[in-house]
């Protein structure tokens, strides 16, 4: 029956935040293996259900903060594993049975959830996993469902932009945390591009001109961009050692191209409101180099 699934999705998902020292480890691991490898696709919605009331009392715990504990993270980045391998997964039948759960809801409630973690190696990692979940359902987006699709993608550029730093790490020898900022950036911009494909740029609590309003909003995000290759081109690589040289050089260029790529793809979508500062904007840059 259905209270017997959801009973027992239930109890498989309060193991995923398992914090037992022996065996947690191995339990979480087991398994985020088992819902995303071997559940039955017919059983995806009331996992996609169960997930969503476990992070809405996160939120709710704590009405002015968010409960960011040791727990709640670790549940969150088990969750991110199981949702990413199950859009990426292709597994017969999956999109069939997620076809009427509406997704953008539990998606930004783990959005907000990772966004307010402190920057550290593992907080780097699960935003690095949330890119590729967040590009997965793009890219399977016709075959699921959303309260307000437009709205949701609007709030994921405003999210995603806010996690790539531009802050490149040019000593011949950096840290693992240093290189998972700059997975971090690539993954991130890449995410944006796929986001931003096709998007009418949707202004939030709209005052004035509606126009006008998607004009500013397509600025503001243009300008990041435009700072972002600038720089970009302005990192210099010759002193550096050769192996080092190859590596910022390929991560500068991927970046980079990434970054053209969600330009491109917002004045595509945009044209009416983002041509003239498209045209306008480099030559202010030009102006200030």
């Amino acid at each position: 029956s259905s209270s017997q699934t959801e009973s027992f999705i239930n109890e498989v998902i309060a193991l995923l935040s398992c914090e037992n020292e022996t065996v947690g480890a191995n339990i979480r691991e087991t398994i985020t293996e088992l819902v995303s490898g071997e559940l039955s696709p017919v059983v995806y919605p009331y996992l996609f259900h169960c997930v969503q009331e476990e992070l809405g009392r996160i939120y709710q715990t704590n009405q002015h903060h968010l409960d960011v504990t040791e727990s709640n993270t670790v549940f969150v980045d088990q969750v991110v594993s199981i949702l990413q391998r199950i859009m990426e997964g292709k597994t017969e039948g999956a999109f069939e049975n997620l076809g009427h759960v509406k997704v953008d809801q539990l998606l930004l409630l783990l959005v907000r959830y990772v966004n307010s973690l402190a920057l550290v190696e593992k907080s780097l990692t699960i935003k690095i996993k949330l890119c590729g979940l967040l590009q997965a359902v793009m890219v399977n987006s016709r075959e699921l469902s959303f309260h307000n699709e437009i709205q949701f993608r609007n709030s994921l550029v405003e999210y995603l932009t806010q996690w790539v730093s531009g802050e490149l790490c040019i000593a011949d020898y950096c840290t693992h945390e240093d290189n998972l900022r700059s997975d971090l950036d690539l993954c991130a911009m890449k995410a944006v591009g796929t986001v931003l494909s096709a998007l009418p740029l949707q202004p939030r609590d709209i005052i004035g001109d509606m126009i006008e309003e998607k004009g500013k909003l397509f600025l503001k995000h243009f300008t990041t961009f435009m700072n972002m290759v600038h720089s970009m081109n302005g990192i210099e690589v010759e002193k550096m050692g050769q192996l080092r040289k190859h590596t910022v050089f390929r991560h500068v260029s991927a970046l980079r191209e990434a970054t053209i790529v969600a330009m491109s793809n917002m004045l595509t979508a945009n044209i009416d409101s983002g041509l003239t500062h498209a045209i306008a904007l480099p030559r202010g840059f030009e102006n200030k180099n």
